[in-house]
This record gives structure tokens, sequence and C-alpha cells, in this order.
């Protein structure tokens, strides 16, 4: 496209600045207009102008604010909706994907470990819960056995109670009609408790003084007894109970009984229980019917006391006399106890001249179950020998006193050792609870 400049010739070029403006801008409409969508060549004048123009700066000046605002103009109707909208800001990278992998394989690597230490100790706490449960399972089902037989023997005892409201009040009847007739209401002799005489153990000054120390010489042979292998088998399983017929050093007759026990409670809170069942007046199988002396300081006990036991089999009528010491250190306690017994009666059958010296070794101790648990470990060492203070008594008749008690020695011993286990524990579980059971 050629451009004709002969129309610029007739401008006079010493004409005022403003006419000489307004005749090149109506050149420039008249032969720059777009033709068939072209661009106007206003590159190829801008370059051609300033020589046109010399010594007239302020037309140059106006052409060059006229072009930019024709070119900007131009800019703005050509760019179409759809490039305004979908012009996005790029995406900077903080990281490399090479440094971006590399941190995630971090965190798996972290994450893993903290599961495998969240499976550790899912694991630890499941076994420390299954050997706990296993105890406290064992205490729940005697307390419901317990609990069933304090219902049945609620039952006897209410109609024991009604027998004999109706045999006072036929009594009562009986009485109001022979007023005029006195009559001894009295007990058969052979029901009657035998009176102890001075020459019985139980009354004997000297030898209660014996048991005092007896009890206290105790705890010089514990270290004998916890060495004791029926103690210290790695495969023993708890809770243990032997029940053993020896001879003494004496070479008297005695029984042996062995018991070890664990309890999820605290050395302390149940040695402090034991200790109190020790001090009561009577705990265990034992029914006390009369106590004659009490007396307990901060480690010693004593009391003597009149009761009966009852079983299934056999019934016993007894008075005892009973001297207890209690040996407090950092790691156990020890309870040592020397019982005198004397029966009374057996199954019906009159005792006379025979008795049991009993003694006890009670030690607590902390210790580690098989799961790791932190539990307490009861362990009971007894030595139960029967002896004869009466010499006037026939030999036969002696001997035959002797066996009886024997026998019911043997068949009293185990039960026994689980009654006060049974009130050891209870004790345990209701000072937990805060609740007083009678």
């Amino acid at each position: 496209m050629s451009t004709d400049w002969n129309g610029l010739e007739g401008i006079d070029a010493e004409a005022d600045g403003f006419e000489t403006l307004a005749a090149t801008l109506a050149f420039i409409d008249g032969n720059f207009s777009p033709l068939g969508g072209e661009a106007p060549l206003v590159t190829g004048l801008n370059d051609e102008l300033p020589s046109l123009f010399d010594g007239h700066d302020d037309v140059l000046a106006v052409l060059s604010m006229e072009k930019k605002d024709a070119v900007g103009s131009e800019k703005r109707e050509t760019m179409s909706p759809v490039d305004k909208t979908t012009q996005k800001p790029t995406r900077k990278w903080k990281n490399t994907p090479k440094q971006e992998l590399e941190r995630l394989r971090v965190t798996e690597t972290e994450l893993k470990a903290q599961l495998e230490q969240l499976k550790r100790k899912k694991a630890s706490n499941g076994a420390l819960s299954t050997s706990e449960s296993g105890l406290w399972q064992q205490i729940a089902s005697r307390q419901s056995k317990e609990r069933e037989n304090a219902l049945v023997e609620n039952a006897k005892l209410r109609d024991m109670m009604e027998d004999n409201i109706r045999t006072v009040r036929a009594l009562e009847r009986i009485l109001t009609k022979r007023r005029s007739q006195p009559e001894l209401l009295t007990w058969a002799p052979e029901k009657r408790m035998r009176i102890l005489t001075a020459s019985d153990p139980l009354d004997d000054v000297a030898l209660e003084v014996e048991m005092r120390q007896m009890a206290l010489d105790m705890y010089q042979e514990l270290d004998r007894i916890c060495s004791d292998p029926r103690f210290q088998t790695e495969t023993m399983e708890v809770p243990l109970s032997i029940t053993d017929l020896g001879i003494d050093n004496l070479g008297r007759p005695v029984v042996e009984v062995i018991e070890s026990r664990l309890l999820p409670f605290g050395l302390h809170e149940t040695a402090e229980a034991m200790w109190s069942l020790w001090t009561k007046k009577s705990y265990g199988p034992i029914k006390m019917t009369r106590l004659t002396k009490l007396h307990v300081t901060e480690d010693t006990a004593e009391r003597n006391i009149e009761g009966i036991t009852e079983k299934r089999f056999i019934n016993g009528q007894f008075q005892a006399k009973v001297v207890s010491r209690r040996f407090i250190k950092a790691n156990r306690v020890v309870m040592t106890g020397v019982v005198l017994m004397q029966p009374v009666a057996i199954n019906g059958m009159p005792m006379k001249g025979v008795y049991t010296r009993t003694r006890v070794w009670n030690m607590v101790c902390p210790t580690i179950d098989s799961q790791g648990n932190q539990v307490t470990c009861r362990q009971v060492y007894n030595l139960v020998s029967t002896e004869a203070f009466d010499s006037s008594s026939p030999l036969d008749e002696q001997e035959q006193c002797i066996d009886q008690l024997k026998q019911f020695v043997l068949s009293n011993e185990t039960s026994k050792a689980d009654f006060i286990h049974q009130a050891l524990e209870n004790q345990l579980v209701n000072k937990l609870t805060k609740l007083e059971l009678e």
C-alpha cells in the first residue's frame, strides 16, 4: 500500500500550530482508515511524522497521546470475554516433587512407628487387664457365693427364731397355768459346759507367759519357713492349700497346713485388714458365744473366748486362748500367733483332758503375678499338735478323745483357712466399696 504524501504539501508550515494539527488529523483520517479488517498503519506513519513536524513539538506530543489511546482501546476491544475469565495465576511449588515425596515417606515412617507403639501398649494393657480381671472374677464369684450362703443362713436363723418364739410362748402359757406348782427349768448335765479347773491349760498363768514369748520367738523361724520348697516351687499354682500329717521335733503328731493366695490389693491395706481380723472377737467359721478377755495394743492382741463351729458332718464346742503379735517391716508384714483350744464336745461326744496347740505364721508381702501385675501375696504356715493334760482319765478314754480331736482338726483346718481368707477378702471389698456388710 503506497501513501500519497502530496496532500501534505498544501499545509502551510508557518501557519498556526492548531490549524496545522487539525489539517494533519484530517489527512490521516482520510488516508489511514482500516480497510478490510486491516489494522491502520500507525507504526509506519509514526516513523515519518517527526520529519514532517520539525519544530512543532506540541503537535508531536498530541499525536503521541492519540497513538497510545488508540492502541489501548484496540487491545481492550480485541480481548474476548473468555480470555478475561480463563486467565488464572500460575501455581508456584513450595517444594519440588522429589522433596514432597521424601517428606511423605518420612511421615509414613513416623506414622508406622506410632502405630506399632500403640499396638504394643494395647497388647500390654490387654495382658494386664486379663490377669487382673481373673483375680476380680474370683473375688466376685466368692462374694456371690458368700451372699447366697448368707441368704440361706438368714433363712435358717429366721426359722430358728420363729421356733424359739413359739417355744417361749408355749412355756409362758404353761407357767401361767401352773404357777402354783414350782418347776425348775435346767439343762441336762451332758449339755452343760464343763467348768475349767486350775489344772487346765487355759487357766495356767505360766503357760500364758510362755505363749507370749513363743509368739515373739516365732519370728526367728520365718526365714526357714519361707524357704520351704512348697512355697518356692516355680510351677506352684495359686491359690495353694496343703494339709499334711507329720511328727514334730518332740515326736508328737502334728497337722501341717500350708496356704498361699494372691490379692489385687496393696500391701499395707491387706496387712491392716488381716490384723483387724486378728484383733476382733471372732472370725472365720468360729461363732463366739462368750468373750472372757480381750486385750489389744498396737502390735499385740490377747483374747479368751468360748464358741462353736458348725459344719455339715462335724460340729464342735470349745474354749480357746489366743495370743498374737505383729511385725511390720519395709517389704513385708508378719503376724505370729499361738492358739490353745480345749474342746468341750465334738459331735455330741464330751471331750476331757485334751487340747490343741496351734502355731500360726501369717506373712503378707508384695509380688508380681505371671502377667506382670503388682499384687499382694499372703502366705500362711500352721502347725497344730494335739496334747493331753488330764492324767487322771483312763488311758483308753484319753486315746479315744485324742483320735476324735485329730479327726476334727484334719477336717476343720482346710475349711477354716478358706473361711479366714473369705473374711479377709470381705473386709477388703467392704473397705473398697465403702459398704459395711454385717
